[in-house]
């Protein structure tokens, strides 16, 4: 009460201290989302779900940064330009609220680091699912390539083809072809691409 007397700038530093005081609660509930955010990228088997959590999340770590950063500078000034709001008693109070922003200001940045880590994990988690997908499809086009070469020789018209004058030919044809076929198959299968 003593304090509240002696100027109105007791009643400035309780306001700043209550905005410092939610700003941690704040970047702690963003600090949660960051850390379920992270989780449901891991947990999810499709990479990509969550980068309109992630853009969100940043949006809303900007916007506390833009509202905390003025705060530190204006206690600061508070002590320095107008003696007659932060009295000598008072100055420790605004330090402190000054601190408390610097606190919630260095989370923010860690925050951001840690949120930009994730969206590249993301991206790159998309990356490698991408490139899997390109792999199969190329290890498939490969095992399909190696028929439609070999039938489409026998559409073409030619008067003399060794294998048509050969009773067993289209039959041995066919059994080089699925043996060709299954080495492939076993090898990209062995390879991890099919």
């Amino acid at each position: 009460p003593e304090l509240f007397q002696e100027s109105t700038g007791f009643a400035l530093y309780a306001i700043l201290d209550q905005l410092a005081n939610q700003f941690i609660v704040i970047a702690g509930q963003l600090q949660r989302q960051l850390d379920q955010l992270e989780s449901a990228i891991f947990e999810h088997q499709v990479p990509g779900t969550q980068v309109k959590n992630l853009y969100a999340l940043k949006r809303d770590l900007a916007h506390l940064y833009t509202v905390a950063s003025p705060v530190a500078d204006m206690c600061q000034d508070l002590v320095r330009l107008h003696p007659d709001m932060a009295t000598l008693a008072l100055s420790p109070y605004y330090r402190d609220v000054q601190n408390h922003i610097a606190r919630v200001l260095r989370s923010l940045g860690m925050l951001r680091e840690a949120l930009s880590d994730a969206m590249q994990l993301n991206l790159a988690m998309m990356t490698v699912q991408q490139n899997e997908v390109v792999k199969r499809l190329a290890g498939w086009g490969a095992l399909l390539g190696v028929p439609s070469v070999i039938f489409g020789m026998y559409g073409m018209n030619f008067k003399y083809m060794p294998e048509y004058d050969w009773v067993l030919g289209y039959p041995a044809t066919v059994l080089i072809t699925a043996y060709v076929c299954r080495q492939i198959y076993l090898r990209l299968k062995h390879a991890g691409w099919l």
